[in-house]
C-alpha cells in the first residue's frame, strides 16, 4: 500500500529480498525497479510512467503477479527494453498487462545475455519500439508463452509483436499473436495467429485491456484451465475475479 514516485535517480534499487504489494512506483528518473542480483515478487503492482524504464532485473529473480508494467519511457527513449529489461536472469509474469511502453528495442519486454522469460496469462500490447521488437525482444535465451495475448505493438517497419536474435520464443499452448510479421517463433497448434485481438483501452488500476465483444481471445485458453509455469492453477485473473469455464486469452 505504497507509493514511490517522482524521484530523481530512480525508485528503488533492490540487491536482497524485497516484496512489493497493492504498491505503485511511477514518474521516476531512470528506472522504476532495479532489481540487482536480488529476488524480487509483486503482486497487484503498477509500475508506470518512469521516464527511461520501468523494470530492470540483472541476473536476479522477478515473479510478477496480476501486475501492470505501463507507458514507461519517454519520446525519443533510446533505451531498450522500456518496459522490461532482463539481463541474464529469470522474469516470470502471471496475469500481468505490459503496455504503452516506449525505447528503442523491445518496447514491452526485452531479453539479453541467456536470460529467461516466462509469461503466463498475460497481455502484451501497444508497446513500440523505434528499431525492433515492439512487443518484446529476445536477444538471447529463451522466451517462453502461455495462455498470452501480443497485439498492437509496433516496430520501426510497422506491426511488431516480437522479434529475436540468437533467442528462442517457444510457446506452451494458447496464446493470440495478432501479427507474426518478423516474428520467428515455435508455434503450437492451439495458437491463434494473425487476427485482431478487439482490445479496450487500458481502464483500471493495476491497469487491464478489456477483451471487446468478438475478440476471439475470449473462451480460447487452456480448456483444462489458465496456470502457471509450475502447472499451478490461475485461478482468477489479474482483477482479482473469478476465472469460470474455459479462461480466456491473455
Amino acid at each position: 500500500d505504497c507509493i514511490v514516485s517522482d524521484n530523481p535517480t530512480g525508485g528503488i534499487n533492490n540487491s536482497g529480498s524485497m516484496a512489493l504489494i497493492d504498491t505503485v512506483v511511477r514518474g521516476n528518473a531512470r528506472a522504476g525497479i532495479v532489481n540487482w542480483t536480488g529476488e524480487a515478487t509483486l503482486d497487484r503492482c503498477s509500475v508506470d510512467h518512469n521516464a527511461f524504464r520501468g523494470v530492470y532485473n540483472h541476473e536476479g529473480q522477478m515473479t510478477l503477479d496480476n501486475s501492470a508494467v505501463t507507458d514507461n519511457g519517454t519520446p525519443g527513449n533510446w533505451a531498450e527494453g522500456p518496459g522490461v529489461y532482463n539481463w541474464w536472469g529469470t522474469v516470470t509474469l502471471n496475469n500481468c498487462t505490459v503496455s504503452g511502453n516506449a525505447g528503442s528495442a523491445g518496447g514491452g519486454l526485452y531479453m539479453a545475455r541467456y536470460a529467461a522469460l516466462n509469461l503466463n496469462s498475460c497481455t502484451v500490447s501497444n508497446n513500440t519500439a523505434y528499431n525492433y521488437g515492439g512487443g518484446m525482444y529476445v536477444e538471447e535465451g529463451v522466451a517462453t508463452i502461455r495462455n498470452t495475448l501480443l497485439a498492437g505493438n509496433r516496430g520501426g517497419m510497422g506491426p511488431s509483436d516480437c522479434a529475436h536474435g540468437q533467442g528462442t520464443i517457444v510457446s506452451a499452448g494458447h496464446n493470440l499473436v495478432s501479427s507474426t510479421s518478423r516474428c520467428t517463433f515455435i508455434a503450437d497448434a492451439t495458437d491463434i495467429l494473425d487476427v485482431d485481438a478487439c482490445l479496450g483501452p487500458l481502464e483500471g488500476e493495476p491497469g487491464y485491456a478489456p477483451l471487446l465483444p468478438g475478440s476471439p481471445a475470449i473462451d480460447a485458453g487452456d480448456p483444462a484451465g489458465c496456470c502457471d509455469v509450475q502447472g499451478v492453477p490461475l485461478a482468477t485473473d489479474q482483477r482479482g475475479f473469478p476465472r469460470f469455464g474455459t479462461c480466456d486469452i491473455g
